[in-house]
């Protein structure tokens, strides 16, 4: 983990931080986890093993799994051994880490067991817009949670919970903070632009810029 350089990415429900990692993820070979992801991919595998998938992982898959069907929230220690051994079996020095920590405790919790980040990256757009956002993709998405009751819930905790973390790292001069509620493409450039203050050693070009130009032409909320 000593050779790991973590950026955390967060922002509100709807304000397109997934999808900014994301891209920029794929066009610096930076690391990208989402710990959502993770641990819906380990409560799968305990679902459906692989053949000769290793006994002792498939036991803590299955912990996972067994806590996501009862409704609970999982612990923070179990989603930060997946973010640790994620990270620890990649090559990427540079890592994002989407969507956590949701709150200070985890906040403290991933420093104890993994590594100070170096900052946070945060999509800032107003509630108003956030609601607007998801509200107009509750029209096609068909998530069950893309209503106006559901949204001024997950609003209410996000502001509760993690804007509390995001105002922890603003005090320490550690957040990159970018102005979510512009075009794509603007925003994209805006955060690459403030990430090589930090990482200085990103490369000059991305990867590809025709591997992302179809992507950025859609607005994927995450």
């Amino acid at each position: 983990m000593e050779d790991k350089d973590i950026i955390f990415v967060l922002g509100g429900p709807g304000s397109g931080k997934g999808t900014q990692a994301t891209r920029i993820s794929q066009e610096f070979d930076i690391g990208y986890l989402s710990a959502g992801d993770l641990l819906r991919n380990a409560s799968k595998i305990a679902k459906n093993p692989p053949a000769g998938f290793d006994e002792n992982l498939l036991a803590e898959y299955k912990e996972i799994d067994q806590i996501i069907a009862e409704g609970k929230l999982v612990p923070a220690h179990v989603t930060i051994k997946l973010l640790r051994d994620a990270m620890v079996q990649g090559k990427q020095k540079h890592w994002f880490i989407d969507g956590f920590p949701r709150d200070l405790s985890q906040e403290a919790e991933f420093v104890e067991k993994c590594k100070p980040c170096v900052a946070l990256l945060f999509i800032d757009v107003p509630d108003d817009e956030l609601t607007k956002r998801l509200l107009n993709r509750g029209k096609t998405s068909g998530r069950i949670d893309d209503n106006e009751e559901s949204i001024k819930k997950r609003l209410v905790t996000y502001n509760n919970q993690t804007r509390p973390v995001i105002e922890k790292f603003q005090a320490e001069n550690k957040v990159i903070s970018v102005d979510g509620n512009r075009a794509i493409d603007v925003v994209h450039d805006d955060i690459v632009a403030q990430l090589r203050k930090v990482w200085s050693d990103l490369p000059a070009e991305p990867k590809s810029k025709s591997a992302t130009a179809k992507q950025s032409k859609c607005c994927l909320l995450i």
